[in-house]
């Protein structure tokens, strides 16, 4: 089977759910830099995120963005507006060319308030998010540039990155201004970091591509920014490959995904089974 995205909510909900809630689903497409909603934007529509990338930006007083959040495809967008029922709290803007699924918020939060199951995927996925949200910005605060560097590269890795032998392979999705907008640092600051990495060994990229040839050591860099900066170590997990397990990026067995692909190939509105994920890479 060709592979696709994965979403461990929609996973969770039957065809006869998955009916309604892509029964008045509108599909669309961002060009790389298009604006799919704004801060303080209603909250009347959630974004299934197809193929492509998009980054979720806020902006201080001058007008500088910072990056806090990528969504890839399966992710969901705006769901945190629709729960809590006020504006959107971030920009989301394509950073790939994308495609996605709009779905009504309306109709998709009635569906998920008779599934238990959905809720609480909905739950953890929202938590996983907030956890992302916890780390970034302990490194932003307590950890040196190249610390910070490591740990969104492993990010990354875990999120992107396929195994090769011991070398994690990936497609950067963000060029190096953003890769330091991510990383909480200037364009300049990035590139010298990874150039310095380049120069260790720790890693290697041409163009787009990137290998990381000792995600130890990247792990290493990353724990020892946060401990020389803080009083009490923060970071007391085992140095080596990224947190994901044998189960995937959502936790979930292969069974599971090619359970969840089956029922929305059958739905003509819903989301297209077999969505190439690289395409927005």
């Amino acid at each position: 089977m060709e592979q696709g995205w994965y979403s461990p909510v929609l996973s969770a909900l039957g065809d006869d759910e998955l009916e309604r809630i892509f029964e008045r689903s509108v599909p669309r497409k961002l060009a790389t830099g298009e604006v799919l909603h704004l801060a303080g934007d209603p909250a009347d529509r959630i974004h299934l995120l197809e193929r492509g990338l998009v980054k979720l930006t806020a902006r201080d007083g001058e007008g500088r963005d910072t990056i806090l959040g990528l969504a890839v495809p399966g992710d969901l967008l705006g769901d945190v507006a629709a729960l809590d029922g006020y504006g959107q709290p971030l920009d989301a803007v394509a950073a790939r060319p994308s495609k996605l699924v709009s779905l009504d918020a309306e109709v998709f939060l009635r569906v998920l308030g008779r599934s238990a199951k959905a809720s609480l995927e909905l739950a953890a996925t929202l938590a996983v998010r907030t956890r992302w949200m916890f780390d970034t910005a302990l490194e932003r605060s307590s950890t040196e540039v190249p610390g910070r560097m490591a740990g969104r590269l492993l990010w990354l890795a875990e999120l992107l990155g396929q195994m090769r032998g011991t070398t994690i392979v990936l497609e950067l999705p963000l060029r190096q201004g953003d890769l330091g907008r991510l990383a909480g640092m200037s364009r300049e600051s990035a590139c010298k970091t990874l150039r310095t990495f380049r120069s260790q060994g720790i890693l290697d990229y041409q163009g787009q591509k990137l290998r990381i040839l000792r995600p130890d050591a990247l792990d290493r860099i990353r724990c020892a920014g946060r401990v020389k900066s803080l009083t009490t170590p923060a970071d007391a997990r085992v140095a080596g490959v990224p947190r994901a397990d044998q189960r995937g990026k959502w936790g979930r067995t292969e069974a599971e995904r090619e359970e969840f692909l089956r029922k929305t190939s059958g739905n003509a509105k819903g989301p297209t089974s077999g969505a190439d994920t690289s395409s927005g890479y």
